[in-house]
């Protein structure tokens, strides 16, 4: 799980209201979902989050959001056009990607040169 990974994560408060990915600006909507977690929009840039999550969790699923409309962004979406492969790549990037990204990016915060 990415929240496993996020530095002092129980100290957290986060419910980012935009967010801007590659220059465009991202809706970010909290609402009672019916089972999902998030569900991204695309054409509205909009991020459905929802309620009742603990920061964590919101942070993990916003960041996975984030991904599918990144793939949106640069047309991967489209060339993939098979949701539960692109779901499957958005899983790995959540759970394998950002849990390095963020390790190696705390060393960078704490190494000292």
């Amino acid at each position: 799980n990415l929240c496993d990974f996020l530095p002092g994560s129980s100290e957290i408060v986060y419910k980012p209201t935009k967010i801007c990915i590659a220059g465009i600006r991202f809706k970010i909507e909290y609402c009672d979902m019916d089972g999902l977690l998030g569900l991204f929009l695309p054409g509205d840039n909009i991020i459905k989050i929802c309620n009742g999550l603990s920061d964590e969790e919101r942070f993990s699923t916003l960041m996975h959001e984030c991904i599918h409309a990144i793939f949106d962004i640069t047309g991967n979406a489209y060339s993939i056009n098979d949701s539960a492969k692109e779901e499957s790549i958005v899983r790995a990037l959540e759970n394998l990607f950002f849990a390095v990204f963020i390790r190696e990016y705390e060393k960078t915060r704490t190494t000292k040169t």
